[in-house]
Formats: structure tokens, C-alpha cells, sequence
């Protein structure tokens, strides 16, 4: 099973998201699990996105509108 850090690290790459200036954070900006076994896919970031990716057993969600913006922080552990 992938790990989540190398789902990143490919989703960046491809990406090239350091090469585009945003006043989001662009990449990871909900720590999830470890291990990735199921992804969902979504245009916006929100409640409802989350609980129907949570309700399809999805453990990674991939979004165009991030829920992060202005002053870009990602939520780990315990922030």
C-alpha cells in the first residue's frame, strides 16, 4: 500500500506546485493517515466533502479548492 508521504511527493512532483505562487497552500493541508488505500477526489473543500470522502472509506481526499488561505498553515498532529 502506498504511503501518504509518497502519494505527496508524487501529486508535488507532477504537480510542480513550488512554481506556482498562491495564496494558498498548495499540497498536503490535512494530515491523514499513513497508508493510503482508498482516494476521493473533489472540486471544493468542506464539511460535507469531508464526511461523504469519510463515508466512502476514502483515507486521502484530493481537492482543487483547499480549505487554507491567506496565511497558509497545514493542519497536523495537533494543530
Amino acid at each position: 500500500m502506498p504511503t501518504r508521504q509518497s502519494v505527496i511527493a508524487l501529486l508535488d512532483s507532477e504537480l510542480c506546485t513550488e512554481s506556482f505562487p498562491d495564496s494558498s497552500l498548495n499540497g498536503l493541508q490535512i494530515e491523514g493517515c499513513e497508508e493510503i488505500s482508498a482516494v476521493a477526489v473533489a472540486v471544493d473543500a468542506g464539511l460535507a466533502v469531508l464526511e461523504a470522502a469519510i463515508a466512502r472509506k476514502a483515507n486521502l481526499l484530493i481537492v482543487h479548492h483547499g480549505m487554507i488561505w491567506d496565511r497558509p498553515f497545514a493542519i497536523t498532529e495537533t494543530h
